[in-house]
C-alpha cells in the first residue's frame, strides 16, 4: 500500500528519489536554499510542517512535525524569518492534493484564498523552476489521498 499523501513516509520517498534523480539534480544544481510547507486540516486532524534545506538540489536534511490543527504552525501564529526560510507557504490538505493532482494550479488557489505564501515573492519567483521541479518528483512518487 502506498504511504498517505503528505506523510513523513511519503516524505521519506520523496527525498529519496530527488536525491537519486541524476536529472532533477543536475537540473537543480544551484538550488540551495530552505523552504517551509504547512499542511492544515490534513483528513487525521493534524497540521502538517516541513522544512526542507536544500544543498546543489539535494535535500540535505528537513524537519517533519505534526500537531493538532489549528496548529502554531500556521501563519500569523509562528515566527517566520529568511533565517528560518526564504518562505513560508501555507494550504489546507485538499488544496496541496488538488495542486498535486494538477487540478488547480499554485496561482489559482492564491486567487481563491486557499494558498498563502509568507516572504519575498521576488526570491521565490527566482527559484519557482527548481520548486516546480521538486512538485514534479512529489507527483511521480504513489501515494494514497
Amino acid at each position: 500500500m502506498a504511504p498517505r499523501y503528505q506523510s513523513k513516509e511519503w516524505v521519506d520517498e520523496t527525498v529519496k528519489k530527488a536525491n537519486s534523480d541524476p536529472k532533477y539534480l543536475e537540473k537543480n544544481a544551484k538550488f540551495t536554499v530552505k523552504t517551509w510547507i504547512v499542511v492544515t486540516d490534513c483528513p487525521d486532524g493534524n497540521d502538517v510542517s516541513i522544512k526542507f534545506t536544500y544543498d546543489k538540489g539535494r535535500v540535505a536534511k528537513y524537519e517533519y512535525e505534526t500537531a493538532p490543527g489549528p496548529s502554531n504552525f500556521r501563519i500569523g501564529k509562528s515566527h517566520w524569518d529568511e533565517s528560518i526560510a526564504i518562505f513560508r507557504t501555507q494550504a489546507p490538505y485538499e488544496t496541496w492534493a488538488k495542486i498535486q493532482k494538477k487540478q488547480l494550479t499554485v496561482m489559482a488557489a492564491m486567487n481563491a484564498k486557499l494558498y498563502q505564501i509568507e516572504g519575498d515573492m521576488l526570491k521565490s519567483i527566482a527559484y519557482l523552476a527548481n520548486i516546480t521541479a521538486f512538485a514534479d518528483i512529489q507527483a511521480s512518487v504513489p501515494c494514497e489521498y
